[in-house]
């Protein structure tokens, strides 16, 4: 009894450990928060689990993906600790986030009536948090492009925030993140080439944000990015670097000699045309074949 209280006092621990972990080049040990909490419900632990999992998502910071599992996992502890209607707003937090969203199988009835209960919720809001975005296709150099995140629909008013990532194009990494700043349910961003180094083209995605900095939603992403094309003064897009063009076969070829060229043989063909009807013509009028006359022929004498 005695090492099954220790052994949860340091899971407890590590997982509050875990959760001070904010750093953004290590988003490994704030994944494992889940399974530290997966494990304190197997443990049948509800009531540190809850704490756990309400703690990390205090903390904030979590990905999309890492966001939902938590968000699940509070709905199946509160049914589970026999709290019908906590575990119904749980999984409705969730629904909003992820309206696709199913549960496992083999769950505990009192888990899955609070999960349909909070289904029937979703068909009144069937989108969950919707977002449209309104931005450019291109900008000048020196410019800002006005980028407009709105939040069409919240149903829980769970958006708190939005934050801007952007690249240029072609590099591996975000380099530039924007705060947007709020006007009713609309966050506006002002994304500057010069800021990238004013490159040929920017890549960008934009996540909306709950009030602890968890993604709930994202207008494209980090690994299907959206483009903003950059132009030069006078409105030119710079090219992107190339290899100087190279004369190929048709421009090496060699001029048409002037026996195969068209107007050598129209000529030609005119000759010919004249020559025929020169010669009918004389054919017309050349002497008769027969002469009518007397010839008389003489012997000597």
């Amino acid at each position: 009894m005695v090492s099954k209280a220790y052994n949860r006092c340091v899971t407890i621990a590590v997982a509050v450990l875990l959760i001070g972990s904010t750093a953004v080049a290590a988003p490994t040990p704030r994944a494992q928060v889940r399974q530290i909490v997966e494990r304190l419900v197997r443990q049948l632990y509800f009531k540190d689990a809850m704490k756990v999992c309400k703690a990390a998502l205090g903390a904030g910071g979590f990905r999309r993906d890492e966001l939902l599992p938590l968000l699940e996992l509070q709905g199946i502890i509160a049914a589970s600790q026999g709290r019908a209607g906590a575990a119904v707003e749980a999984f409705k937090k969730l629904l909003a986030v992820a309206p696709e969203r199913r549960l496992r199988r083999g769950l505990a009835p009192r888990i899955t009536r609070a999960f349909r209960r909070a289904r029937a919720w979703l068909r009144r809001h069937p989108h969950g948090i919707r977002l449209a975005l309104k931005a450019p296709r291109s900008t000048g150099a020196r410019d800002a492009a006005p980028i407009d995140l709105e939040v069409s629909a919240d149903p829980l008013g769970q958006v708190a925030g939005a934050r801007l990532y952007a690249r240029r194009r072609g590099s591996q990494v975000f380099h530039l993140t924007l705060g947007g700043r709020r006007a009713g349910r609309s966050y506006s961003f002002r994304l500057a080439p010069r800021a990238l180094g004013s490159p040929s083209a920017i890549e960008y995605y934009v996540v909306a944000l709950d009030a602890r900095a968890n993604e709930l939603a994202t207008v494209a992403s980090a690994s299907a990015p959206r483009s903003l094309a950059v132009e030069r003064a006078g409105g030119i897009a710079p090219r992107p670097a190339t290899s100087p063009p190279t004369r190929g076969p048709a421009a090496l070829a060699k001029p048409t000699p002037w026996y195969k060229s068209w107007w050598f043989w129209s000529a030609v063909g005119v000759v010919l045309l004249g020559a025929g009807f020169g010669v009918g013509y004389a054919a017309a009028r050349a002497a008769p074949d027969t002469v009518d006359g007397t010839i008389q022929l003489g012997v000597p004498r």
